[in-house]
């Protein structure tokens, strides 16, 4: 997941850490994401969720996906709580300022756990900070970035409007801040420049792995291009959070590192040679073979001219069964992203398929190196299946000149060496430190050992004494039973004794005898 662009990683990881804090237990969540693309991001840090996407507007393609649905976010056309979160990420901007309570309220009804927001918000430093964004895509491709423009139409949200708001409808949320203002834009800059000449794609893209994986975890700070607001409808949910936010000093290293890579990036992008020299032809094509059974052949093929502004490309056709299809991603020879591959039915539902290792060098994941004209990939259905439409995304990242690829291999695999060598010694010096914490532990556990062997053969001791104070008990328990019945029988035999005599003294002869004894006496 680390290999997307890292404005998307900041919001769709922050999104997967906070869903995962609302989420009870292991529980399958129903989650809705407003504002989505044709991506589906979020599928790849939630992989076990159901997610449903909405949009005010979706491509033709989506139109009959039932994970899509057509619908305005201020306006859901759901029953109450129909999801267990909704997610709103980079989307509240964009929401016309009159509507933007309405949103919010939204965001509630239709969820029965909460939702999670994430949106920069308004500031003078955030602000200048997407002017001078602005600015160099501008320079560069003659046109304001259509996105910042129109934060720039609707005006940025206000954060403490946006929390008053959330309290006067006690709605329960914490904010978080993601995203240093100062990477966000180093960052952007790199992203704009390679836009214009995309063999620095490559070189870019393992910029975002490294922001990704090194630099985001840290990447809490006070001034920052991103908030993050999540609401829940129960409080406990909201408590303790878990958030890296301490390693200043590693974070200061990874920072440091950051910029060597961002001045290579820039070193290969004074080195190309200009865009008007590279030896692709002008109307450069992918395209699309599927084999029938009898191989592949032209006739059963479909082109598509390279387009400048997507690298989206979907093919359609009359349904055909298929056993297997190849891409041709040019007739040139050179380095080439092919990614999200999708292959449809024509009810719709996808078909699987496997990947024939085809090309002999993978140099990262989806990026394929072709030292031959008329390259292909080759892919077998699991099983034959009637297939009428085939998407995919396709970016020629760098031309047939082979100095250019040299060059920039030399430079990837410096760097790649370099990250090697310090991810080993960290490595090191990460075993060592456990080792020594093993020895200590083994240390004060054979201390224990000899303590608890002690403590056992008190223990035991006791325990004897214990089974022999309970026998004595038991004795003497029995001692005093039998003299309680014994005194119990002798009560009855002296009571019976005194019935007897008290029966003798009531008799006449008694009585006589006693005025004898007075007689006697006297």
């Amino acid at each position: 997941m680390n290999n997307i662009i890292f404005d998307q990683y900041q919001r769709y990881k922050s999104a997967e850490i906070m869903i995962n804090h609302l989420r009870p237990g292991s529980e399958k969540l129903k989650i809705l994401e407003v504002g989505a693309n044709e991506h589906q991001n979020l599928e790849r840090f939630l992989p076990n969720d159901e997610i449903t996407y909405l949009d005010i507007s979706l491509p033709d393609e989506l139109l009959s996906n039932p994970k899509y649905v057509l619908g305005d976010a201020t306006k859901m056309d759901f029953c109450d709580e129909s999801f267990d979160i909704v997610v709103a990420l980079d989307v509240f901007e964009h929401i016309p300022s009159e509507l933007r309570e309405q949103f919010l309220s939204e965001l509630t009804r239709v969820s029965s756990l909460g939702f999670v927001l994430t949106a920069p918000f308004h500031s003078y430093e955030l602000g200048r900070a997407e002017q001078r964004v602005n600015a160099v895509y501008k320079a560069l491709h003659g046109k304001d970035f259509i996105w910042l423009q129109e934060h720039f139409d609707n005006g940025l949200p206000v954060l403490d409007e946006t929390l008053s708001f959330l309290t006067s409808n006690k709605i329960k949320f914490k904010t978080f801040s993601h995203g240093d203002l100062d990477i966000w834009e180093r960052m952007m800059n790199v992203h704009f420049v390679a836009a214009a000449d995309t063999r620095l794609n490559i070189y870019r893209d393992q910029m975002d792995i490294y922001y990704n994986s090194q630099i985001y975890p840290f990447d809490y700070s006070d001034k920052a291009y991103r908030q993050i607001i999540i609401a829940s409808k129960y409080e406990e949910n909201l408590e303790a959070i878990p958030l890296q936010t301490e390693g200043e000093l590693e974070f200061f290293d990874k920072l440091e590192r950051l910029k060597a890579i961002e001045g290579t990036f820039f070193r290969i992008k004074a080195s190309l040679i200009p865009l008007e020299d590279k030896c692709v032809e002008e109307h450069d094509y992918v395209q699309v073979y599927v084999d029938e059974g009898t191989g592949f052949n032209e006739k059963s093929s479909y082109k598509l001219i390279y387009n400048d502004t997507s690298s989206h490309y979907t093919f359609y056709f009359e349904p055909k069964t298929i056993k297997a299809f190849r891409i041709d991603p040019s007739y040139y020879k050179g380095v080439f992203r092919i990614s999200n591959i999708r292959l449809f039915a024509d009810d719709g539902s996808e078909v699987k398929y496997v990947e024939i290792d085809s090309c002999p060098n993978v140099l990262s994941k989806n990026t394929y190196v072709f030292n031959y004209d008329d390259p292909n990939l080759h892919f077998e259905l699991e099983h034959m299946s009637s297939i009428s439409k085939i998407s995919l995304e396709c970016e020629h990242l760098i031309g047939s000149k082979p100095y250019w690829l040299i060059d920039v291999m030399s430079e990837i695999k410096h760097n790649i060496v370099s990250e090697i060598k310090q991810t080993d010694e960290k490595a090191r010096a990460d075993y060592e430190a456990l080792h020594r914490q093993i020895e200590d532990i083994s240390s004060e556990n054979s201390g224990l050992k000899e303590q608890y062997s002690s403590l056992r053969e008190q223990y035991l001791g006791l325990e004897e004494q214990c089974l022999s104070a309970r026998h004595n008990a038991e004795v003497w328990i029995d001692k005093y039973n039998y003299l309680k019945e014994k005194q119990r029988v002798d009560s009855l035999e002296i009571e019976r004794l005194n019935d007897e005599i008290n029966q003798i003294y009531s008799t006449k002869a008694w009585k006589y005898i006693e005025r004898i004894r007075r007689v006697i006496k006297k």
